[in-house]
C-alpha cells in the first residue's frame, strides 16, 4: 500500500509539472499584510483603522479616448492606495519581483503616507471641482507636505521613500508626449 502511494503521489507531481500553468510573476496580496499594516497604523496614530482593497481603474473607453479626455500617457496602470478621510484603500496585490520584503516596504510607505493624508485633512480639502490642473497642483502640494512629514517624524521610511520617488521617476512619460500644460505641473 505504501509503495502504490509512493507512486500515486510521484505520477500526481509529474503531471502537475507538466500541466501547471506558466510561473505567474510574483505578487504580495494585501489579504496577506492588512493586519499587520493596520496594527502598524494604529501604534503610529493611536486610531484603529480599516484598510480596504483598491483596484485598478476600468480602462477609458473608445469613445474617450477619440473624444481626446483619455490621453494614453496618463491613463492609470496600477490600482491606487487612496483615502475619504475616513478610510484607507490600498492596492489589492502588489508586484513582487525583488522579493516579499520590499513590496511589503512597499505597502507599509503605501498606508503610512495616506494615514499621513488622512490625518491632515487633505482629502476633504481637495478641490475636486477645480480645473484639472489646480487638482494636480493640490496632489503635488499635498504629496511634498507628506514626503517632507515623514522623512522628518519616521526616519526609517526614508530609504522606501527614496526608492518610490525614483521608481515613480523611472515611470514618467517622455516630455515630448506630453501636453505643455502637462510638462509644466
Amino acid at each position: 500500500i505504501i509503495e502504490g502511494a509512493r507512486i500515486a503521489v510521484t505520477g500526481a507531481r509529474d503531471l502537475w509539472w507538466r500541466v501547471r500553468p506558466p510561473a505567474a510573476p510574483p505578487v504580495l496580496a494585501l489579504g496577506l499584510v492588512r493586519r499587520r499594516l493596520a496594527l502598524l497604523l494604529h501604534a503610529l496614530w493611536g486610531e484603529p483603522l480599516a484598510i480596504y482593497p483598491s483596484d485598478e481603474e476600468p480602462p477609458p473607453t473608445w469613445l474617450a479616448r477619440v473624444l481626446g479626455r483619455a490621453p494614453r500617457h496618463l491613463a492609470a496602470r496600477a490600482a491606487r492606495a487612496a483615502t475619504d478621510g475616513r478610510h484607507i484603500w490600498l492596492p489589492r496585490a502588489l508586484a513582487a519581483p525583488d522579493g516579499e520584503a520590499a513590496a511589503l516596504d512597499c505597502y507599509r510607505l503605501l498606508a503610512v503616507e495616506q494615514m499621513a493624508r488622512l490625518t491632515r485633512g487633505f482629502a476633504g480639502a481637495h478641490p475636486h471641482d477645480a480645473p484639472r490642473l489646480e487638482q494636480d497642483l493640490y496632489q503635488i502640494a499635498t504629496g511634498a507636505v507628506v514626503d517632507r512629514m515623514l522623512a522628518r517624524t519616521l526616519r526609517g521610511f526614508v530609504p522606501a521613500l527614496e526608492a518610490a520617488r525614483a521608481a515613480a521617476l523611472d515611470e514618467r512619460p517622455p516630455l515630448d508626449v506630453l501636453l505643455p500644460a502637462e510638462r509644466m505641473v
